[in-house]
């Protein structure tokens, strides 16, 4: 839920009405840096890639921590993808289109073209070249190396490897006060959503892709360990008592916190579906 709200506001924050700004920023969630302007375009200089990048790196960490509890020998961390899998990967085959009636027909038509062999040797590869080139590296910063990823290499790998949901999960709005719990069955693991995406295994191999980026710009630009960052932004961190951890994810590991920011975030991505749906927003 926290991952879905930071999404939704970090990239629609500069279309959102001012009261609606006005209510997220009191709850604790306006974004520093936010991702896209008005018109969907990349903010590629302001730092808000590093957010993307940073968000995503304390997600594959934490996900390491988990796997080292668990203690199978056959998955022991995150892997990424050494190269994004060709059209005739046997490991990551395509999913076929499909048509859904109630997608706008742009996000059909673009989903369909993501799944060609042309899709992949006219923009997936020369990216991939592009982002793991030293020269180029060189001379980007890091915030607009995950701006430009988010941008592209994202939006193109999650709709190129996602399968027919087999339903629309109802979004926060007028008519619906929460989402069913139906949807936190690991089975729903639609990849364009931000709500289940992350238990799509392709998710995993991607960031672990996007990951490795950070550690190619950071050899081209002679840096090292960790101290590093400038955008860190993750959303709202969930309140908790004296002594919890500082980490987004280790507090939540406390049930209790973890009831009580589900709460909080649901009743945020509410408030956001209804106040757009009232029709009174510019965007």
């Amino acid at each position: 839920m926290h991952y879905y709200l930071w999404h939704e506001i970090r990239d629609n924050w500069v279309n959102y009405p001012k009261d609606l700004q006005d209510e997220l920023r009191k709850a604790g969630w306006e974004p520093p840096r936010p991702a896209l302007d008005e018109n969907g375009e990349p903010f590629v200089d302001n730092g808000s890639g590093e957010d993307y990048l940073y968000m995503h790196r304390q997600t594959i960490q934490y996900a390491n921590k988990i796997l080292a509890r668990a203690g199978d020998p056959n998955y022991r961390r995150i892997e990424g993808w050494l190269e994004i899998p060709s059209p005739d990967d046997p490991d990551f085959p395509v999913p076929a289109p499909w048509f859904d009636p109630g997608e706008f027909p742009v996000v059909i038509q673009f989903m369909t073209r993501s799944k060609t062999e042309l899709t992949f040797q006219k923009y997936l590869k020369p990216w991939e070249n592009m982002f793991t080139d030293p020269g180029f590296l060189k001379d980007i910063s890091l915030g607009m190396l995950g701006a430009l990823i988010h941008t592209t290499v994202h939006d193109t790998v999650k709709r190129r490897w996602s399968a027919v949901p087999g339903a629309r999960r109802p979004e926060p709005g007028p008519e619906v006060e929460t989402i069913p719990v139906e949807w936190d069955d690991p089975r729903y693991n639609y990849l364009p959503d931000f709500y289940s995406m992350q238990v799509n295994p392709v998710y995993w191999k991607f960031y672990g892709w996007v990951d490795d980026r950070i550690e190619s710009w950071k050899v081209v630009h002679c840096i090292f360990g960790s101290n590093f960052w400038q955008g860190k932004w993750m959303g709202k961190i969930p309140d908790a008592g004296e002594g919890a951890p500082a980490g987004l994810y280790e507090r939540l590991e406390d049930p209790a916190v973890a009831n009580t920011h589900a709460a909080e975030t649901e009743h945020l991505l509410l408030t956001i579906g209804r106040r757009l749906a009232s029709g009174n927003s510019p965007a």
